[in-house]
């Protein structure tokens, strides 16, 4: 019997065993996101089949960096990892990491960097890993949430320094490139500007130690770039690295990703691709999946779809009209199974998807390419295609709404479909699913995970859920805010002191970004809510104390104002780099800098056109506040001195600096920016586009009025949404819109006033809030008949010319150019002071606006038929010999003819279509103050007029518009320099090289252009110096003035492979030389290195 008991005993303490062991293989956990170092979203576990609604949080709802950037939204939704008993979630909104208790939703810690953090962290063994924005990689405990260690994603020589991005105070280097581990190794990148340097790592995760560090990648020589061409790059990582193949898989934003090898850094061969490219890559197999249209072989880094291989010697080494499918980096769609994206699953060869609300399941593993026919125009080429097998689809019912996540545990998908949850369960043959399981949320899903038998949910709006199988609680932890606590008497009074001193303006205003306030050092920890309860500001707080910031973080994460209004960080307030011309109050309650040379550029922070820098004195500083203030220039700053307190405001531009007024610099069109502060090298101030900061419009190829900047302002016009729009141009935020209620704007940009023409109106806009001053109706002429509208400004006080087309084309891009847009019948005068139309002027054919200029009391206009016009009379057989352009001299008084001159061109007809093609083949022209000239054209012929009398004084074969008008001389578009005087020609080669649809133009140190990215060239060094990652708009949006290069982003809508698209500003700062290397990579080398070739898909003869 004793026997019989201890053989039962025996056998239930090994049932238990075995049952503990199946438990512990059956629960699994997500170490970080999409599961596993190839992001394929899959894990072993099976879940409950009746998964609970446990709890749920709602998190801070926040921003992405990249609102108007699909193909950038990496941060679309909290992304949580968990692991065993706790759930993980880094917030793009305050910078925290924070550990929830998996079973109640209990928080258990919390943890803060100085930045946003826009990835999931991973997890490995007890440590918990993830990169911020503050430039850092760091290591906790997982248990605690303590520090283990952090490092600095750029190389450790790099001190950190902080400038605005996407609406944050970021690092120049923020950790983009994710974290992801293998073998006890954590690879991630930092920085997005190769101008900037840009950086991949490899940390031992035990010790903390740095094995390797790749600063190369921000300077790459012939890559293949879009429309074929081999350009150099740069690499800028953003998005969740990977490991496939033994490689390591870095995303490059908007572009294809690139492969590195793991154990030295270095990099394979690489393309940069056409289109298709995206920052959220999967590894399928052979394959990554790139964004929703991309397939890339991890074998070679071409694109599945690329006939470039194949075609051996006789591919196309730059763009080829004929052999446009044989790119190689595809032009043509390759890809068109929908479910089969960078979301989806993949396991064991099999892809599976959800798009439009049904599942579709893929077998990869026979995956072949074919060739199918494509009609561009009148051409007809033949692209391959890129398909696998479809083993079945299943339609979920649940409508057609958006899908962001798709994970498979065991051999059940879950999934959503908008705010519905689903679970379909494969059948064991694997032929077909079934729904299994639903749950409705309130909010669309963002993601998903399993792990542990939970299914955890985020949703966009913050929300965060966890099903389970414990009993069901539904508990709903609620954020519940408060208001700010009431601040003394004390603090009030002295917030108003500063705020009263300041141009920051009281109450609140939603529709308008609120101004930046630095406070450095707190005597007082009520004087953020102070100023926060009066004043229309964002705060950005310097503190170096641990436990005060850790209150202050805390009281403002209570009342959901922290990393919207305010941030804290926690460094040093006396030696904090904070960016230029950032802040319209500092408030210095710091010691000071211990001597003048630190303090100056502490008052560097303050923006120019009204900043104010409130320094609190003491013994320890008084000295040093009195010697800096005494050298100040004193036409810039004005010192005031209240008791312990120095006032100084920074009055007017920027000593050096100059506007751009018109498209065309001003109203002589002389394409030259007088800023002398603009000069290389260039470092990004500030960067991003979205609600209340930044400017994006549509790429419009020459249809739409190029930016302008002035007194401090960014005015650009987005034709598409009819509006108006100023940002402050050191810092990008927002200062007011203005509906024009017609896509035809034309507007030039003053200091005191903005001059907007539309319809048959001038209107007189404040520059400070873009209200109506004064109304000027045009009276025109009753011969003239159609409806009216803008075609150009010209602006030269106290002169206002308006011009005026009728019957305009509405369209957008080239049609609207091709068929009138920038032709005026009749030019219109008022005197600004008065608002007095003063005369107005009808042309025999039409005005040109490129050939509108203002100069010395006289007007210019050229009178001649346009080009598509001639080109008609040409096809008929009816066209005149010569076609005769007319150049008036008006007096700006009166309108009076003080001289004309009559040029004849003979007709050469287009040779195309569009702004690049119709500028040349028009008349022009320009104006110097220098030389007294009046300079015209078409095509290459020009010719120098003497303004004053009419008389020609030379002609030349060297043309080619716009010029850059130079005190002394002339640039043309081909680059070649020129006498302004004689027209003798100064250099032997040009000086610049451009690529892509725009012009040059530049100051006395600079060019600034498209070369494939944006660019800039040296003049003085004969250097380029290439952005790398970005290009312009397609008409020239990179304008020098304020002391900045201002470009805001004039490209929306261009599928191009840059890694970036965004607006951004640059600033002369002479440390971008110690970021940057000098020895590129050559690509092509790593190509003929490269020993394995794409590999041989199986083809199939097309249908």
């Amino acid at each position: 019997m004793i026997n019989q008991l201890k053989k039962q005993i025996t056998f239930c303490l090994f049932a238990c065993l075995i049952s503990i062991g199946n438990s512990r293989a059956e629960a699994a956990d997500w170490p970080m996101w999409r599961g596993n170092v190839e992001r394929t979203a899959v894990i072993e576990e099976v879940l409950p089949a009746e998964l609970q609604l446990s709890w749920s949080r709602h998190l801070p709802k926040h921003q992405v960096a990249w609102p108007n950037e699909e193909r950038l939204q990496y941060d679309l939704a909290y992304e949580p990892v968990s692991v065993g008993d706790r759930i993980l979630i880094g917030s793009p909104r305050d910078g925290s990491l924070t550990a929830f208790d998996a079973q109640t939703g209990e928080e258990s810690w919390k943890y803060f960097s100085n930045g946003p953090i826009r990835f999931a962290p991973v997890v490995s063994g007890e440590n918990v890993i993830f990169g911020s924005d503050d430039g850092n990689l760091y290591c906790l405990k997982l248990t605690d949430g303590m520090l283990r260690w952090k490092i600095s994603g750029a190389p450790d020589t790099h001190q950190q320094r902080w400038h605005l991005g996407n609406d944050r105070l970021i690092s120049y280097w923020p950790v983009r490139g994710a974290p992801v581990v293998k073998d006890g190794i954590v690879f991630f990148g930092a920085g997005i500007w190769p101008s900037m340097g840009t950086y991949l790592s490899a940390v031992e995760i035990e010790t903390g130690k740095r094995k390797w560090i790749n600063q190369r990648i921000q300077f790459l020589k012939n890559v293949r770039i879009d429309h074929n061409y081999l350009h150099e790059a740069g690499l800028s990582p953003q998005g969740y690295c990977l490991i496939a193949d033994e490689k390591l898989i870095v995303p490059n934003g908007r572009s294809m990703p690139a492969r590195i090898d793991p154990e030295t850094g270095k990099m394979h061969y690489y393309v940069q691709g056409y289109r298709n490219g995206d920052s959220r890559v999967m590894a399928a197999g052979d394959v990554l999946l790139v964004g929703h249209s991309g397939v890339v072989n991890l074998a070679d880094g071409r694109e599945v779809g690329n006939r470039w291989v194949d075609a051996g010697k006789d591919a196309p080494q730059s763009w080829s009209t004929p052999k446009r499918d044989q790119f190689e980096g595809p032009f043509d769609a390759y890809k068109m199974m929908p479910g089969c994206s960078y979301r989806s699953v993949y396991d064991q060869g099999i892809c599976y998807g959800v798009e439009k609300g049904i599942v579709y399941a893929y077998d990869l593993s026979k995956a072949q390419k074919r060739l199918y026919e494509k009609k561009h125009g009148a051409q007809t080429v033949k692209p391959a295609k890129w398909e696998a097998p479809l083993l079945w689809k299943l339609d979920t019912k649940l409508g057609k709404g958006d899908t962001h996540s798709v994970i498979k545990a065991g051999n059940t998908l879950y999934g959503h479909v908008g705010p519905i949850l689903f679970a379909a369960e494969i059948a064991s043959d694997g032929k077909s699913a079934k729904i299994v399981w639903q749950h409705k949320l309130t909010q669309t899903v963002g993601s998903l995970i399993a792990a542990n038998q939970r299914l955890i949910v985020t949703c966009l709006n913050g929300d965060l859920h966890c099903f389970q199988t414990q009993p069901p609680k539904n508990k709903w932890y609620k954020r519940v805010h408060v208001p700010l606590p009431r601040v003394s008497e004390e603090d009030n009074h002295l917030a108003f002191k500063y705020l009263d001193a300041s141009s920051v303006k009281l109450g609140f205003d939603g529709s308008v970004k609120p101004g930046y306030i630095v406070i450095r050092g707190l005597e007082s920890e009520s004087l953020p809510e102070a100023l926060l309860q009066v004043a229309r500001a964002r705060l950005i707080v310097i503190e170096d104390d641990v436990a005060r910031v850790s209150r202050l973080r805390k009281k403002f994460l209570d009342v959901d104002m922290y990393g919207r209004d305010i941030q804290i960080i926690h460094a040093d307030p006396d030696t904090f780099p904070l960016p230029h011309y950032l802040a319209d109050l500092v408030i210095d309650q710091t010691p000071v800098a211990k001597n003048a040379v630190a303090l100056t550029e502490k008052l560097n922070v303050v923006r120019p056109y009204g900043g104010v820098a409130c320094l609190t004195v003491n013994d320890a500083n008084r000295d040093v506040i009195e010697k800096t203030t005494d050298s100040l220039d004193q036409t810039h700053w004005k010192v005031q001195r209240q008791n312990d307190l120095v006032i100084l405001k920074r009055q007017g531009a920027l000593p050096g600096s100059s506007d751009w007024t018109h498209e065309c610099s001003d109203a002589a069109r002389s394409y030259f920016s007088r800023d002398k502060l603009v000069k290389s090298p260039l470092g990004i101030l500030w960067y991003g586009d979205g609600p209340g900061y930044g400017f994006h419009k549509f790429k419009d190829y020459g249809r739409g009025v190029k930016p302008q900047v002035a007194g401090g302002r960014l005015v650009a016009f987005d034709d598409r949404a009819k509006r108006l729009t100023a940002i402050d141009a050191y810092t990008g935020r927002l200062l007011w819109k203005f509906d024009t209620d017609t896509t035809i704007v034309r507007y030039a940009t003053l200091p005191d006033a903005i001059i907007v023409g539309r319809n048959a109106e001038c209107l007189i806009l404040n520059p400070e809030d873009g209200s109506v001053i004064k109304t000027l109706p045009c009276q025109l002429d009753p011969k003239l008949t159609g409806v009216p509208g803008v075609v150009d400004v010209r602006v030269s006080d106290p002169l206002i010319l308006i011009a005026v087309g009728f019957d305009l084309p509405q369209g957008h891009s080239h049609p609207a150019i091709e068929t009138g847009l920038w032709d005026a019948k009749t030019i219109v005068a008022f005197d600004r002071t008065t608002g007095k139309q003063l005369w107005s002027k009808i042309a025999k054919e039409r005005f040109n606006i490129h050939s509108l200029v203002i100069g010395e009391g006289l007007v210019f206009c050229i009178d001649s038929m346009a080009p598509l016009k001639a080109d008609q009379l040409q096809r008929r057989g009816t066209a005149p010999e010569k076609f005769p352009s007319e150049i008036l001299a008006l007096d700006a008084a009166d309108g009076s003819v003080k001289w004309k001159y009559q040029r004849e061109y003979g007709h050469r007809v287009m040779t195309g279509r569009g702004p690049l093609a119709i500028r040349p083949y028009d008349d022009w022209a320009a104006y110097s103050y220098q030389s007294k000239f009046l300079y015209t054209g078409k095509l290459k012929e020009m010719q120098a007029i003497n303004a004053a009398t009419g008389e020609k004084v030379w002609e030349k074969p060297i043309g080619l518009q716009p010029l850059l008008l130079y005190d002394d001389s002339f640039i043309n578009q081909a680059g070649i320099k020129y006498d302004l005087l004689d027209g003798k020609q100064l250099s032997s080669s040009p000086l610049f090289k451009r690529s892509g649809c725009n012009y040059t133009v530049g100051n006395q140190n600079l060019l600034f252009l498209r070369n494939n990215c944006a660019a800039y060239v040296d003049m003085d060094k004969k250097k380029e110096f290439s952005l790398r990652n970005l290009r312009s708009g397609c008409s020239n949006s990179l304008v020098a003035a304020n002391g900045l290069l201002s470009i805001p982003c004039f490209s929306t809508g261009c599928i191009c492979n840059y890694p970036l698209q965004t607006s951004f500003a640059m600033v002369h700062m002479p440390e971008v030389s110690q970021w940057t290397t000098e020895d590129p990579i050559d690509v092509k080398q790593l190509r003929d290195a490269q020993t394995l070739l794409t590999p041989k898909i199986p083809a199939k003869p097309g249908k």
